[in-house]
C-alpha cells in the first residue's frame, strides 16, 4: 500500500472519529444556554412505550454493583433481577415514565468529562472508575430500542429537588428537577404487597407449634446424604374464635413432657386467660405481611408444592432446604408414610373461615445485604440484637396453602314432613269434617259460661303437604349448592395461592416474624390485680384507718356490729345508751327482747339468776335454781 493511501485512510478515519465525538459529545461552545434553557431533556418521547426499566448502583465504599430490573415478558411485568419473580409494575412504571418525561433542562453546568466525579454522574457501569458513582436509569422500549438513558448525580446544595444529570454517553452536565423516589431499587415497591390475600375478619381458627430445631444435611463417604435435626418441642395450642362472644378460645393445649417424650394436655388456671391483644396484633400482622427478599426455589420442590404435596426426595431440593433452615422429615402424624417440613423456628397454621389454610413455616436467619456486607448471620444476630428486633436481620419463611372443608359449616338439611299413609276420599272427608264439628259443639255447650273452647286447627290436606314438602326439599337442595360452591371456590383458591407460592422462598424482616410467631407465654396470660387491690390472704373488709378489724375510736359507739371480740358490749346494748356505770341489782334489772333477726347476746351468770329468781316453778326457769345459787361464802 502506498504512503498516499495509507495516509488518505488515516485522514478518514480520524474525521469519522471528529464527527462521532461532535454529535455524541457536544461541547461547550455548541450551546447556547439561553436557548436551551426550558428545553425538555428527552424530546418525543412515547410515553406508552416502554417495556424494560434498569436501574444501577455502585457502593463507593465496596465497590459492589448493584442492579434492579423491571420488564414486562409476554404481556407479564416481573422482575429479572429476581429470578424472574411476578412485580406489581403498573403504577410504578408510570412513576418512572414521569420522572423521565418532561424534564425540562434548567441550565447547563459544564461540558466536559473532568468534572464527572465532582458532580458525581460516574456512571456505575464504569470499571475503570472509583468513584463519583451516579445512579445510572435506563427505559427501553420494543425490541430494545433505548428510550432514555442518563446518570443522575449529586442534589444541587440550595436547590430542593434538583440535581446533577447527564445523558450517557455524553459528556455535559445538566441541571434538571428529578424526584429520585420515582426510580426505586426498594424490591417491595414493586412487588403485591398483599402476600397472602388474608382478611383478617374471615380467620376462624390458629394453630401454633411451637418448637426449635437445628437442620443439617451432610454428604458422607459414601456420597449419600445424612440428615441430622436437634429438635426441641415446646407446645402445640389450637385457638378458635368465637363471633357470638367476640374473643378467643382454647380449642385444644399440649405441652411437651421431657421426661417421657410426649405431649400432654393442659388447662388454663383460674386466674389464666387467652391474650386478646397478642392474637389481634397477629391477625393484623398477616394481614400486612411485609416480604424484604425472595429467592427460588429448586424445580422439583416448586413443583411439588404446586400440587399441595410436601413429597421432597431430591438431593438438590434437601439441599436447598436445609440451607434455608428446613428440613424434609417422615410425616410422624401419617401411618401410611410421607414427608413433612420442619423449619428452625416452628410453625402457624391459620385458618378461614372458606376452608382456606395458610401453613406458614419459620426458617433460618438471613442477613440484609445492606445492613452488614460480609457478615455471617449467625454472628450479625448478635451484633444486631434479635431480641430487640434485630434490625437489619430477615427470616426465611416457607409459605404453603392447603384445603380443610371442615372449616366451612355443613348445612342441616330440614326434615319433611310425612303424607297421609291413604288419600280420603271428598265424602270420608265430609263426614270426618261434620264429626268434629258436632263434638266441637258438645264441648262448647259444656263450657263454663266465660269461657270460650279453643277449636283445634285444621289439618293440612294433601296437597299442602306436597307443597310443604317441596318448599323444604328446594330449601335443602339451595343451602347444599351453596356449601358445594363454597367448596369449589376454597380449593380453587387453593390452587392459585400454591401457583404464587410454589416457586419461592420469601424474606421477612425479623421483627415481623416476632409479632406471628407466638409462643406460650405470648397466647396465655396472666391479669396482673388492679392498682389498689389487696392480696385475698392479708386483706379484710372490716379493717379500720385507726386500728385492727372491729377496733372502736375512742368516745364514740361501737358501730361495727360486735365485731370487736369478746371484751366489747353486745350491739343490742350499746356503752352510750346506759344512764351509770353501775350494775343493776338482777331482780331490778329489766328484761329485754333480743330483735328477731339478731343473735342473742351470751348470757352472764347475773342473767341466769335473775331469770331464775322470777320463775314462779323450777321448771319454768332454764336450770334449777340451786345450779344457779353459788355456794355459801361467796358472792
Amino acid at each position: 500500500m502506498s504512503e498516499l493511501n495509507k495516509t488518505t485512510i488515516f485522514f478518514v478515519v480520524a474525521l469519522v472519529s471528529v464527527t462521532v465525538a461532535v454529535f455524541t459529545n457536544p461541547s461547550a461552545h455548541e450551546f447556547d444556554v439561553d436557548d436551551i434553557r426550558g428545553d425538555l431533556l428527552f424530546e418525543e418521547f412515547p410515553t406508552d412505550a416502554p417495556k424494560r426499566l434498569q436501574i444501577t448502583t455502585r457502593s463507593e465504599e465496596t465497590g459492589d454493583l448493584k442492579e434492579f430490573e423491571v420488564a414486562e415478558i409476554d404481556g407479564l411485568w416481573s422482575i429479572p433481577s429476581r429470578s424472574g419473580y411476578p412485580a406489581d409494575a403498573t403504577q410504578q412504571m408510570a412513576a418512572a415514565v414521569e420522572g423521565v418525561v418532561d424534564r425540562k433542562i434548567l441550565d447547563v453546568i459544564n461540558a466536559g468529562s473532568g468534572d464527572h466525579v465532582k458532580y458525581g454522574v460516574v456512571d456505575p457501569l464504569d470499571a475503570t472508575a472509583d468513584e463519583g458513582f451516579g445512579t445510572h436509569v435506563q427505559l427501553t422500549g420494543t425490541d430494545d430500542k433505548v428510550l432514555a438513558d442518563l446518570i443522575i448525580g449529586k442534589p444541587i446544595e440550595g436547590r430542593d429537588g434538583q440535581y446533577y444529570v447527564r445523558k450517557e454517553k455524553q459528556d455535559v452536565v445538566y441541571q434538571v428537577e428529578v424526584d429520585l423516589d420515582k426510580f426505586s431499587t426498594d424490591f417491595g415497591n414493586w412487588i403485591e404487597k398483599d402476600l397472602l390475600g388474608l382478611n383478617p375478619m374471615d380467620v376462624s381458627q390458629v394453630y401454633i407449634d411451637d418448637y426449635s430445631s437445628s437442620p443439617e444435611v451432610v454428604i458422607n463417604r459414601q456420597g449419600q446424604l445424612e440428615q441430622r435435626l436437634n429438635l426441641v418441642s415446646r407446645a402445640r395450642m389450637r385457638l378458635t374464635f368465637d363471633e357470638g362472644e367476640n374473643k378467643w378460645e382454647a380449642t385444644s393445649l399440649e405441652q411437651f413432657n421431657n421426661e417421657t417424650e410426649t405431649y400432654e394436655p393442659f388447662t388454663l388456671a383460674e386466674n389464666q386467660t387467652i391474650n386478646e391483644d397478642t392474637l389481634r396484633e397477629l391477625k393484623n400482622a398477616l394481614d400486612d405481611l411485609v416480604i424484604v427478599d425472595v429467592e427460588k426455589k429448586p424445580d422439583g420442590l416448586s413443583t411439588d408444592l404446586k400440587a399441595g404435596d410436601d413429597f421432597i426426595n431430591s438431593r438438590e431440593t434437601v439441599m436447598s432446604l436445609a440451607r434455608r433452615g428446613f428440613l424434609a422429615t417422615a410425616d410422624p402424624n401419617n401411618p401410611a408414610g410421607g414427608v413433612t417440613l420442619l423449619s428452625s423456628e416452628g410453625e402457624i397454621v391459620v385458618t378461614q373461615k372458606n376452608g382456606v389454610e395458610y401453613v406458614l413455616r419459620f426458617g433460618d436467619l438471613q442477613l440484609d445485604a445492606d445492613a452488614a456486607e460480609g457478615e455471617e448471620p449467625a454472628a450479625a444476630e448478635v451484633a444486631a440484637g434479635v431480641d430487640e428486633g434485630g434490625e437489619g436481620l430477615n427470616r426465611f419463611l416457607f409459605v404453603m396453602a392447603r384445603f380443610n372443608e371442615s372449616a366451612i359449616e355443613k348445612p342441616t338439611p330440614e326434615e319433611l314432613p310425612e303424607l297421609p299413609a291413604e288419600e280420603e276420599t271428598t265424602e270420608e272427608a265430609t263426614e270426618e269434617s261434620a264429626e268434629e264439628t258436632s263434638e266441637d259443639e258438645a264441648s262448647g255447650e259444656q263450657a263454663t259460661e266465660g269461657e270460650a273452647a279453643e277449636p283445634e286447627p285444621p289439618k293440612p290436606s294433601r296437597e299442602e303437604i306436597e307443597a310443604e314438602r317441596e318448599r323444604i326439599k328446594l330449601n335443602n337442595q339451595r343451602a347444599q349448592d351453596e356449601y358445594n360452591d363454597k367448596v369449589e371456590a376454597g380449593k380453587k383458591a387453593v390452587e392459585e395461592l400454591n401457583e404464587r407460592f410454589g416457586d419461592w422462598y420469601y424474606v421477612i424482616p425479623n421483627d415481623v416474624f416476632k409479632q406471628v410467631h407466638l409462643g406460650r407465654d405470648q397466647v396465655i396470660t396472666t391479669p396482673e390485680p388492679a392498682e389498689g387491690a389487696q392480696d385475698a390472704a392479708g386483706s379484710d373488709s372490716n379493717q379500720s384507718l385507726f386500728g385492727n378489724p372491729g377496733a372502736m375510736i375512742p368516745g364514740l359507739p361501737n358501730i361495727l356490729g360486735g365485731g370487736g371480740g369478746a371484751e366489747q358490749p353486745p350491739a343490742e346494748q350499746p356503752e352510750a345508751e346506759q344512764p351509770t356505770t353501775e350494775q343493776p341489782e338482777a331482780s331490778e334489772q329489766p328484761e329485754m327482747e333480743a330483735p328477731a333477726e339478731t343473735e342473742p347476746a351470751p348470757e352472764t351468770e347475773s342473767d341466769a339468776t335473775a331469770e331464775a329468781a322470777q320463775a314462779d316453778t323450777p321448771a319454768e326457769a332454764d336450770a334449777p335454781a340451786e345450779a344457779d345459787t353459788p355456794p355459801e361464802g361467796e358472792e
